[in-house]
């Protein structure tokens, strides 16, 4: 029965390392305007965090509908709710806020305004949201690995 909660982690787990590290190397390798192989990454990624909502309320769903049946049900649950919690920054703040300094950044560049007195450092502001991204990211696929070992221990349980 938690076997399928394993497969969906399994699962997220796959696609996050496929975009992450397959995907968007490959748009910003192939498309030559900087700004536009951003705009198309963040499109990606705003479709792809709404696929991560729909993996992570599948997997809450399916560890609470089995809780008779489980045990170590804490710990997969704790572990499911930071990983909720890491979506919903993405999907409500992060992504559209990264979208909206791209543009603002995108703008100021071809405006030739980059770096000049009174316009805010977009660049830094980028990057800092970018850091962001990249850190919970990293505890995100720490956190599936971690969700995928522990449903497959426990399954028989």
């Amino acid at each position: 029965m938690i076997y399928f909660s394993s497969l969906l982690s399994m699962s997220w787990l796959s696609t996050t390392l496929l975009i992450d590290f397959m995907v968007v190397p490959l748009i910003f390798r192939n498309i030559p305007k900087f700004f536009l192989a951003g705009e198309i990454g963040s499109q990606l990624f705003m479709k792809y965090n709404r696929i991560e909502l729909l993996f992570i309320t599948l997997i809450i769903t399916h560890l609470i509908f089995f809780k008779k049946n489980f045990r170590h049900l804490k710990w997969l649950l704790l572990l499911s709710s930071l990983l909720l919690a890491i979506t919903l920054v993405y999907n409500f703040y992060l992504t559209q806020r990264m979208r909206e300094i791209g543009i603002v950044w995108e703008y100021v560049d071809q405006t030739g305004q980059l770096g000049t007195k009174n316009i805010p450092d977009v660049q830094q502001a980028h990057q800092e949201f970018h850091r962001i991204y990249i850190f919970l990211d990293s505890f995100k696929i720490g956190f599936l690995l971690i969700l995928t070992s522990l449903s497959l221990k426990f399954k028989n349980d």
